[in-house]
């Protein structure tokens, strides 16, 4: 299990993480999935880890855009290193209500991360929020062919 401050740690020495900013608007999830897809992709993650991260970030920008406005940006940054990847998304609660942490999305994005964590500043309605996803690298071991 990899936390985000491990990712940190070696990021600070070795990689430098890819950052997109888009507006706050449910037709901009589909640029959201591509890029984090394609960053996993040729970081050489497996389609499982990918489908999860996806998963998890979908999850996290939808609730993020849903209590934005349209005129507000929703961040993005993604770090992949040996050991995993560290996502932060970032936007602004224009709304008096939080992220649902109750629901089965959350739990989703629970179940797909080794950690996650929200940090909230700010005073309602207009509150900054970041939320740290991490996730280990799958370690799948490949059927080797047989002996002729």
């Amino acid at each position: 299990m990899v936390h985000a401050s491990e990712v940190d740690r070696v990021s600070a020495r070795q990689a430098v993480p890819a950052q997109l900013v888009v507006g706050a608007s449910l037709s901009n999830l589909t640029v959201i999935r591509s890029v984090v897809e394609s960053v996993l992709l040729t970081a050489d993650f497996s389609i499982a880890d990918v489908s999860d991260v996806v998963l998890g970030v979908d999850e996290i920008a939808t609730q993020i855009i849903t209590r934005s406005r349209e005129t507000d940006t929703v961040g993005c940054s993604l770090l992949a290193v040996p050991a995993g990847v560290a996502v932060e998304v970032r936007g602004v609660l224009r709304s008096a209500s939080t992220l649902s942490t109750d629901g089965f999305g959350w739990h989703v994005v629970r179940t797909v991360a080794d950690s996650v964590t929200i940090d909230v500043a700010g005073v309602a309605p207009d509150r900054e929020v970041l939320v740290r996803l991490a996730k280990s690298r799958c370690t799948e071991t490949k059927p080797t062919a047989p002996a002729l």
